[in-house]
């Protein structure tokens, strides 16, 4: 068994997991992740885009709703403002 190279050693010489396992290049490939080191900076870059994502989203919901707010406002007065009466000959049906 001294002779074997391929064979697992115990006592924490190789890290268990896929690292070891007999695996093809296009798996190692389609499946980075699994055989890559984390990088903190990377990791960090990351949760800062996605914050700066959600956050720019976040905006534009609140912009949105603020727009929309207001042209309901709009409409709201203007109504008030402006009512017509249709004159009883010109109605179509019980619901002018």
């Amino acid at each position: 068994m001294e002779g074997n190279k391929n064979a697992p050693r115990m006592g924490g010489a190789t890290s268990p997991g896929l690292a070891n396992a007999q695996t093809t290049t296009l798996f190692r490939v389609l499946n980075f992740e699994l055989f890559a080191k984390a990088d903190p900076r990377v990791m960090g870059l990351g949760i800062f885009a996605m914050l700066g994502i959600g956050g720019s989203l976040g905006y534009q919901l609140y912009q949105d709703r603020q727009a929309n707010n207001k042209v309901k406002e709009a409409l709201a007065q203007a109504s008030e403002e402006t009512v017509v009466e249709i004159p009883k000959h010109l109605r179509r049906n019980g619901w002018n």
